[in-house]
């Protein structure tokens, strides 16, 4: 939450709004992160090579699935 505020998505100590609004999930006004990113689960080690591994779809032109907004 302390970044949607750090992002100016929000007011200073309005970011539980938007989770409860479910404005940033997927199908929200304000998507963010739908892959879940490199901070949630990824083991530290696979960090990097996750972020490899999108662009190289992405360059790649491969259907992003369930990833795409």
């Amino acid at each position: 939450m302390d970044y949607y505020e750090a992002v100016k998505l929000c007011e200073p100590g309005q970011a539980w709004k938007l989770i409860e609004e479910q404005a940033t999930w997927p199908n929200g006004d304000i998507p963010v992160d739908p892959s879940g990113g490199v901070v949630c689960t990824n083991a530290i080690g696979a960090t990097g090579l996750h972020r490899v591994a999108e662009a190289a779809l992405q360059i790649r032109e491969m259907p992003a699935r369930d990833r795409s907004i």
